[in-house]
C-alpha cells in the first residue's frame, strides 16, 4: 500500500472500528455486500489482536490499483503465515474460525511477521468482478 488513507489504533471500540471500515469501503466505491464482508474480516482480525496478540496495534486502510487494502498490525507479533488455515475448522470446534473466515471473504490474505510485530494484510477488489 503506497500509504494508508486512514490509520487508527486498535482499541476495544469494535463498533466504532466496524463503522470506520464500512465508511472507508463505501467511500472508495465498494458495493454494500463486499463492504459488509470486509467489515466482518477486519473485525475478526482486530478481535484476534485483542484476544490472542498484544492487545495493541493499528488498522490501516487505503486504495491501490482498484483494490481496498486493510492492514492489521499486532504489536506482539504473535501471528505468522502458518496460522492461515487451508480449510474450515473442525465441526464442533468452539473457536478458530476467524482466520478461515477472513480467507474466505477477502481476495488475498497475507501474514508478514517481523521480529516485534505481525501484519495481516487483507485485499479486496473494489468491484465484485
Amino acid at each position: 500500500m503506497a500509504g494508508p488513507a486512514e490509520q487508527w489504533p486498535i482499541t476495544g471500540d469494535l463498533a466504532g472500528m466496524r463503522q470506520r471500515v464500512h465508511q472507508c469501503a463505501i467511500s472508495a466505491g465498494m458495493d454494500g455486500r463486499r463492504a459488509a464482508d470486509l467489515v466482518v474480516a477486519v473485525h475478526e482480525a482486530v478481535v484476534n489482536v485483542l484476544e490472542h496478540g498484544g492487545a495493541s496495534g493499528t488498522v490501516s486502510i487505503g486504495c491501490q490499483d482498484g483494490h481496498l487494502i486493510v492492514e492489521v498490525d499486532d504489536a506482539a507479533g504473535v501471528l505468522d503465515p502458518t496460522h492461515l488455515p487451508a480449510g474450515p475448522p473442525a465441526p464442533g470446534r468452539a473457536r478458530g474460525a476467524g482466520l478461515w473466515l477472513i480467507r474466505r471473504v477477502c481476495d488475498t490474505v497475507v501474514i508478514d511477521r517481523q521480529p516485534r510485530t505481525s501484519r495481516l494484510r487483507m485485499v479486496m477488489k473494489l468491484a465484485s468482478v
